[in-house]
């Protein structure tokens, strides 16, 4: 499925599906555009002696030629693959960069483009990526976490198991995931080879205009991250992520183990958002060293700032915990200060 050439059933669809009111990319053309003509095709291509139908022609059949012969290597245009990178305000002190965040907006011709691979990609992933990941993952919820760590902390304070959640935070994660990382991860799991090349070579050849004040600047190369207005990129860094899920599960943390559930309740993530469920008497440096070998092969980086750890257990524990920042109080260390104590009803 993924080796296959692109379809007109494929390319119809896509745009059938497309929400208008998204922004375009540098040469303006919206989805709009796109559904127009494919409306006027499918109203004139039954009316044989309508002199209006030999003016009006199929948009997905041109499309389906350009892909096929981008897939073919017979036709490329960097222009394709060109975006503008906007930065959006969030919050905080404006004066900081890491305050804001980056969309590229790219062609809606690239995006119908990646929409496509990303429906073949979401047919597989569940079967690659552990159901502890829900982030854009078809058929699973983030409501799922949030209901099992709402039952976590009625678990352990009813049965006075004491722990925390911890939650992690990456900074600029979909910047961060260095190429090279990315392309050995999705031989690792498997790939054929040509549906890496192809997502090799949209990546390898791209090329984003930082706008700035609405002025567009010269076009740099892009080594690393996943365009957060591309389709396909959730997808592709939850592959990217899932192995730092795999090397936590492979610790000797002692994690929750409850009566009727096979698996452990150890680590559930949202694409980057990180939550690891962690017993009084874990050692964290297991974790750390799990976390350190995957920024460093991947570049990524976490916030220690937006990291939070929940208290969960008995009042006394919970209450010792904020008090003292101590979780382990058989080794004493102490938590981080850039870490968040979250206390009792107080919102994470």
């Amino acid at each position: 499925m993924l080796e296959k050439n692109t379809t007109t059933i494929e390319v119809k669809n896509a745009i059938k599906s497309s929400k208008n009111g998204t922004a375009p990319g540098i040469d303006g053309i919206s989805y709009k555009f796109f559904k127009f003509w494919l409306k006027k095709y499918e109203e004139y291509k039954d009316k044989e002696n309508d002199s209006t139908v030999k003016k009006v022609k199929d948009i997905t059949e041109i499309l389906v030629r350009v892909y096929n012969e981008i897939e073919n290597e017979e036709l490329y245009n960097d222009n394709f693959v060109l975006g503008t990178m906007n930065l959006l305000y969030k919050k905080k002190n404006k004066q900081r960069i890491k305050n804001y965040r980056p969309i590229t907006l790219t062609n809606t011709d690239y995006k119908i483009y990646m929409k496509m691979i990303a429906e073949k990609l979401g047919k597989i992933a569940h079967k690659i990526i552990h159901p502890n990941q829900a982030g854009f993952i078809p058929g699973r919820n983030i409501h799922d976490h949030t209901r099992l760590t709402r039952s976590m902390i009625h678990y352990c304070e009813t049965h006075q198991k004491n722990g925390y959640v911890l939650s992690l935070d990456q900074e600029k994660a979909y910047d961060k995931i260095v190429h090279d990382y990315l392309w050995k991860s999705l031989e690792k799991y498997g790939f054929p080879q040509k549906f890496i090349q192809k997502i090799q070579k949209l990546y390898k050849k791209a090329k984003t205009i930082v706008s700035i004040n609405k002025t567009l600047l010269q076009a740099i190369k892009i080594d690393r991250g996943v365009r957060q207005d591309c389709p396909m990129s959730c997808l592709l860094y939850d592959i990217a992520i899932e192995p730092l899920a795999e090397t936590i599960q492979k610790t000797n943390l002692r994690e929750f183990r409850i009566q009727g559930i096979e698996e452990r309740i150890l680590v559930l993530m949202f694409a980057d958002d990180t939550m690891i469920y962690m017993n009084e008497n874990d050692n964290t440096k297991p974790l750390e060293d799990s976390i350190k070998r995957f920024c460093e092969v991947s570049t990524a980086k976490f916030n220690e700032e937006k990291s939070e750890i929940l208290p969960m257990g008995t009042k006394k524990y919970r209450d010792d915990v904020v008090k003292t920042r101590v979780t382990n109080q058989a080794n004493g260390r102490l938590i981080d200060p850039k870490i968040k104590i979250v206390g009792d009803r107080e919102s994470m």
